[in-house]
Order: C-alpha cells, then sequence, then structure tokens
C-alpha cells in the first residue's frame, strides 16, 4: 500500500460517508444521515491511526524505531476502537446507521487501490 492509495482512500472515505450521510439524512431520517457521517469520521480516525501507527512502528532498515510514536500511536488506535464500542453498547444512533457509515472504509480502500497509478512524467505508464 503506498501513501498515494492511502490518502486516495483517506478522501473517497470522507467523501462517500458525507454524500451517504446527508442522501440517507434526507431520504430516511436525520438521524440515521447523523449516524452515517458518525460512522464515517470514526472510520476515517481509524485508518488515519493505523497510517500513523504503521508508519512509526515500520522503519527502514537502519534505522531506529521510534518508541514512544509507537505507544502513543498504539494508545490513541486503542481510544478509538472504545469509542466505538462505546457505541454499540450505548446505541445514541442507530446501528445499521454506523454500519453503513464504516462500510466506506474498505470500499475506498478497494476503489482507491483500483484508481490508475499517478503519472509520474509525460513518459509514465499507466496500470491497466
Amino acid at each position: 500500500m503506498t501513501p498515494v492509495i492511502l490518502t486516495r482512500s483517506r478522501w473517497i472515505l470522507l467523501a462517500g460517508a458525507a454524500a451517504t450521510a446527508v442522501l440517507t439524512g434526507v431520504l430516511r431520517e436525520p438521524r440515521f444521515g447523523a449516524g452515517v457521517a458518525a460512522a464515517g469520521a470514526w472510520a476515517y480516525a481509524s485508518l488515519r491511526t493505523l497510517e500513523g501507527l504503521l508508519g512509526a512502528a515500520v522503519v527502514p532498515e537502519g534505522r531506529p524505531r521510534r518508541g514512544r510514536a509507537v505507544v502513543l500511536w498504539a494508545t490513541v488506535k486503542i481510544g478509538v476502537y472504545a469509542v466505538a464500542i462505546w457505541a454499540l453498547i450505548v446505541q445514541p444512533l442507530p446501528v445499521a446507521s454506523l454500519l453503513v457509515g464504516v462500510t466506506w472504509l474498505p470500499l475506498s480502500l478497494v476503489v482507491a487501490g483500483l484508481l490508475p497509478a499517478p503519472r509520474q512524467d509525460s513518459d509514465a505508464i499507466t496500470r491497466g
């Protein structure tokens, strides 16, 4: 997974979750749309913390691992999961709306991975 794919994935996730939240909020009910938006924000936070954790833990050979950064990112990642568990137990929003919103996480990764690679120069060959 490259940084370009992760960046694309974040944008696809945000755009898709926001569009779905607005659409479901209008067509179904505002509370459902709020649940989709909240789950989309959670999915974004989950993806971002995973990126940070992997960036701190997986370093090129010969470079020192930043132990404090690994602990910090792992703590934040656990916090992100604690929020999800809390939301499922307390159910402040419809559970189905949370499922719809979080579905954008794997979907965005797949779509970002399938998009053609960015061209580096005029002679670059794109993936087909």
